[in-house]
């Protein structure tokens, strides 16, 4: 149980992030030292990305799969995964069809998106194990942390991604949006996350990566920056 950067979050076996991840560096490495092995290889798993998780059922909600097991899948919306998808070019059309079911959900309404949703709650089938899947103490209160907390360094990412792909309404909204956010903080101190209803800073401060998420809504105006990602 637990993926990637989200080790105390409940989803597990084939994980998106983690063949987004490999294909985006494989892709970057075949660039670098033009080995059409890497690039082919990059290539398949892309393939393999649209065929094992934009299923008909994701492609009816919009977003594909987090993840699936032998005996189940997990169809919870990944802010994380959905940005780098779209950003890497990994699986272009799925990463889309992502970035257009954020814009449409939470972007045109002023809305910042989480880190996963839908918000895991007491009574949902996969509360007693989220429940009890922590290290140093419970912090996945419904919109808090993993469960449904919004993390800015997710929000540049997802704000590169937008500038790629040439959704500059959305990004615009997106940035107008955080801005609020942030300014409504008496003292954000870089925090981990806000939460998803409040909009409270939670978590550890004074987070480089959170400081990296707020740079990033202004790196698309400098694309020499964009150029290092994307060779």
């Amino acid at each position: 149980v637990g993926g990637d950067w989200a080790d105390e979050y409940v989803y597990e076996g084939y994980v998106l992030h983690d063949q987004v991840l490999r294909a985006w560096a494989l892709h970057l490495m075949a660039a670098t030292y033009d080995e059409p092995a890497w690039r082919a290889k990059a290539a398949l798993i892309g393939q393999a990305v649209e065929e094992r998780f934009w299923t008909a059922d994701a492609i009816a909600r919009g977003f594909p799969l987090a993840a699936y097991t032998p005996t189940r899948t997990f169809e919870m919306f990944d802010l994380a995964t959905c940005s780098l998808l779209a950003l890497s070019g990994v699986a272009p059309a799925v990463g889309e069809a992502a970035l257009r079911w954020i814009g449409d959900r939470y972007l045109a309404g002023g809305e910042l998106p989480p880190a996963f949703a839908p918000v895991i709650a007491d009574g949902d089938a996969d509360w007693p194990a989220l429940r009890r899947y922590h290290l140093h103490g419970f912090r996945n209160r419904p919109h808090e942390y993993h469960n449904g907390g919004i993390w800015p360094i997710w929000l540049g990412w997802l704000a590169l991604a937008l500038a790629r792909h040439g959704r500059l309404p959305d990004l615009e909204r997106l940035r107008t949006s955080l801005a609020r956010r942030l300014d409504s903080v008496p003292r954000y101190d870089f925090e981990e996350y806000l939460h998803g209803l409040t909009g409270a800073p939670g978590g550890t401060s004074g987070m480089a990566y959170s400081a990296t998420g707020v740079m990033l809504m202004d790196a698309p105006r400098a694309p020499q920056r964009l150029a290092l990602l994307l060779p």
